[in-house]
């Protein structure tokens, strides 16, 4: 299957720090939040804020951008065109962004997900053979330090930020 959608891209001031904004002006994509379109804007809602940090912390070029966040987005709207469901978006509001942390961090349980941005708020992540926080019995340094080394690159303030509205929006489950 094949389908083609016209898109205006805008690069913003801080590119490559940040993704560019799409707008698809063929209008085959309905300007709601179910469709992840920002309706005062009809932007293309492409990823949690805090993906995107992470992504475009040591800058990103436009062809990565297009091979790596718009055209998988734009498939999945095709998807979804025919009949489909979405199979890789984020809820919108905060869910999203718990969801994005359950992903990172593969935890299935919000609870953990707060354990383990508080530890990072907190500066109290475990030493690399101490227990992991999630209680598997492994060792922190074989089981969740490399996501936690990934999020703490975000700086503590984000972090602080993040961990308040957790805190602020409990999970609610996915809601798309």
């Amino acid at each position: 299957y094949v389908d083609i959608f016209s898109v205006e891209i805008t690069i913003p001031e801080n590119f490559p720090k940040c993704f560019p904004t799409v707008v698809e002006t063929g209008k085959k994509i309905p300007r709601t939040l179910k469709r992840h379109v920002l309706p005062e804007t009809n932007n293309l809602c492409l990823a949690v804020h805090m993906e995107e940090t992470l992504i475009c912390q040591h800058g990103i070029t436009l062809l990565w951008f297009m091979d790596n966040v718009l055209k998988p987005r734009l498939c999945e709207e095709f998807r979804v065109n025919n009949g489909m469901k979405y199979q890789r978006e984020y809820s919108h509001d905060f869910g999203g962004t718990w969801e994005y942390l359950m992903k990172k961090l593969n935890l299935s349980k919000p609870e953990l997900v707060l354990k383990f941005i508080e530890a990072l708020a907190l500066k109290k992540t475990p030493k690399g053979n101490r227990p992991c926080l999630c209680n598997c019995g492994l060792e922190y340094r074989l089981c969740h330090k490399k996501s936690m080394l990934e999020l703490q690159q975000l700086g503590l303030k984000f972090i602080n930020n993040i961990y308040k509205m957790l805190i602020a929006h409990p999970y609610t489950g996915v809601n798309l």
